[in-house]
């Protein structure tokens, strides 16, 4: 501990400018920690081996591998293991959950998946060599997130493959927020790909002026058939839904009209379907665009307070504007998609349901995490990239991506963790245990007659003798 603080002091000595003082002391503060990693590694190694051994395996040889950590790279040697029924493995490898042929940590992994789901590759790349001892790559980051993507992918399928008995706790929410839309991406092939979402909420909380959404749970997929299997079986496994009032919205486009809202859903109290009050307002303007904006005000507030009377004054008001038959057409197409969706244009109070309207539409502000990261600057992507890219973003959105990442490396099994435990146990004592210097016998060499004087004092000495 001394020679490291003697070092660092020599650090903060040898140079008077600030930053490059510091950039120095974080590269050997993150030096120091290899090291000390790395031994540590060695003794979890050799405790392993001692647990494989007492089973009968035997060890074949030392293999160094370097490992890129936040702290900087940790290279350390460990056993290839050849168990009695004739596997071969690293157990070191296991116990760290590093997969074969990767030079990168999994935190340092699973932190590259989340800067990348925000910013592009190259800035992710930047950000993580500037605020950490670690180097890589705009391309490993690239990588990385398709591996992290994939595992999130593999734990998505794998729940919905779960079978819930009958004696399974499920939830029984009064009220459940179910929303489904797309988002448009753009293709390598200078094709549109869609981005099919749904998203199930448990309730709404408000912060002020401001709501956020509770028991949140979302679902994205290139494939509709697979983000709609995907949030059936999600609601299946977790609530029971027979008495619970379900409130869908969507923007009412191909596969997201109120029959899906009904597969997906099964058996429930009661199910209120809503057109997205967003893409209403957005439909009015766009077919009456010609009209004064008072007039398109007008028409919205009848829209919603479902004034049929003065809605279809309006409207014939609209027509007699029309300086052309294409804006007479424009008016006949927006009553025409008026009266198709009406029911759903009703507000909570006039369906006979005594609750706040908030917690519907979140589905098109909740695009953003998606339209931000993959749409503009000129951004196009590959199936497997949109695909990774959605999924780790969605995994950050349900809160469950560090545990996917974690049991989708290399899983643990039943026995080993006994092993582990023990290893690391022993390693544990081995570290606590250090060298006594005991004080060592000497003796004079010379070069003279025994009788002396030197001859004399080496004698006394020799002989254990003190001297006076």
């Amino acid at each position: 501990m001394e020679t490291i603080v003697t070092e660092i002091i020599e650090i903060l000595k040898s140079n008077s400018d600030m930053i490059e003082r510091e950039k120095q002391l974080h590269a050997y503060v993150g030096q120091v920690a290899c090291q000390l990693i790395a031994t540590a590694f060695k003794h979890i190694d050799d405790a392993l081996w001692e647990e494989h051994r007492k089973e009968g395996a035997r060890s074949k040889r030392r293999d160094a591998r370097t490992l890129v950590t936040l702290y900087g790279e940790v290279t350390v040697p460990r056993r290839l293991v050849q168990t009695a029924d004739g596997r071969n493995l690293y157990p070191l490898d296991q116990f760290l959950g590093v997969a074969p042929r990767s030079r990168l940590s999994p935190l340092l992994q699973y932190i590259v998946a989340n800067v990348a789901s925000k910013t592009v590759y190259r800035t992710t790349a930047y950000a993580v060599n500037m605020l950490s001892n670690a180097t890589i790559s705009h391309t490993q980051v690239g990588t990385v997130l398709r591996q992290v993507g994939t595992i999130y992918r593999k734990k998505e399928q794998a729940d919905a493959k779960k079978l819930v008995g009958p004696e399974a706790d499920l939830k029984r929410p009064e009220v459940l927020r179910i929303e489904g839309d797309a988002v448009a991406v753009k293709g390598l092939d200078g094709k549109t790909m869609e981005l099919h979402r749904f998203q199930v909420a448990e309730g709404v909380e408000k912060h002020g002026k401001r709501s956020s959404l509770l028991g949140v749970h979302c679902v994205a997929s290139q494939d509709y058939k697979a983000a709609e299997e995907m949030m059936r079986d999600y609601l299946s496994h977790t609530y029971d839904l027979s008495r619970t009032l379900v409130l869908s919205n969507s923007d009412g486009g191909p596969g997201y009209g109120k029959e899906v809202f009904d597969r997906i859903l099964g058996v429930s109290g009661r199910h209120e379907h809503f057109r997205d009050r967003y893409h209403v307002n957005k439909k009015c303007k766009e077919r009456l665009n010609f009209a004064p904006r008072k007039l398109v005000d007008d028409v919205q507030r009848a829209i919603w307070r479902q004034d049929e009377e003065r809605l279809g004054t309006l409207l014939c008001t609209a027509e007699s504007l029309a300086a052309d038959t294409c804006q007479e057409e424009q008016v006949t197409l927006l009553r025409a998609y008026l009266e198709r969706n009406w029911s759903s244009l009703r507000p909570l109070a006039k369906r006979g349901i005594d609750l706040e309207h908030t917690g519907l539409g979140a589905c098109e502000s909740n695009h953003r995490v998606y339209s931000y990261r993959m749409k503009h600057q000129g951004k196009h992507w590959s199936k497997a990239g949109a695909d990774a890219i959605a999924s780790v973003i969605t995994g950050i959105r349900n809160g469950d991506l560090a545990d996917a990442w974690k049991k989708g490396t290399i899983p643990v099994s039943s026995g080993n963790e006994n092993r582990y435990k023990n290893a690391v146990r022993n390693a544990l004592k081995k570290s606590k245990r250090f060298e006594h210097v005991a004080a060592k016998n000497g003796r004079i060499l010379m070069d003279c007659p025994a009788s002396s004087a030197i001859g004399s004092l080496s004698r006394r000495i020799g002989n254990g003798g003190m001297l006076a």
